[in-house]
């Protein structure tokens, strides 16, 4: 597939590109110091609604576990497990009980499975604007003793 690798590779970089040049565009126009303030304000809006929406929910921690069938070389279930505990208007995400590192290519970082959490807070928070602001009232703990945590060299997606 290199041909159609190729023409996503630089579509992206294209977007890049484009996105470069708007940037320097408002810089110039606005200047740094306001264009700064403005991206600060933009990122503390959304962390004082991510607050507000963390606060609204029932506090405690609620626990549940989903599985993959295997990891593509030992055909044994690997466990992905959370406990999410709100406590007033913070959220934590813990993933210690998830499944250790495994010999297939399932592994991802720690970055990887902050991404992917944020993704699924996006759709449930949905009136929170998505930024990283809307990332600090969370705190992630995903341990590289799981296989959601790993760095190199171990086998997997997303550890570098």
């Amino acid at each position: 597939m290199p041909r159609s690798n190729w023409g996503d590779l630089n579509g992206q970089l294209n977007a890049l590109d484009l996105g470069e040049r708007r940037f320097h565009a408002l810089l110039g126009e606005y200047g740094d110091t306001v264009v700064r303030e403005a991206l600060d304000a933009a990122t503390e809006r959304a962390a004082a609604l991510m607050r507000k929406e963390i606060s609204a929910l029932p506090p405690g921690t609620y626990r549940f576990e989903d599985y993959l069938d295997n990891d593509g070389i030992v055909d044994e279930p690997l466990t992905i497990a959370l406990d999410l505990t709100v406590s007033g208007d913070h959220m934590t995400l813990d993933f210690s009980r998830s499944s250790p590192p495994c010999k297939g290519p399932v592994n991802i970082a720690y970055s990887t499975a902050v991404a992917c959490c944020y993704v699924a807070l996006k759709h449930v928070f949905t009136s929170v604007p998505a930024n990283a602001g809307c990332l600090r009232p969370i705190t992630f703990v995903i341990p590289d003793t799981t296989f959601l945590g790993v760095g190199p060299p171990a086998s997997g997606r997303g550890l570098h």
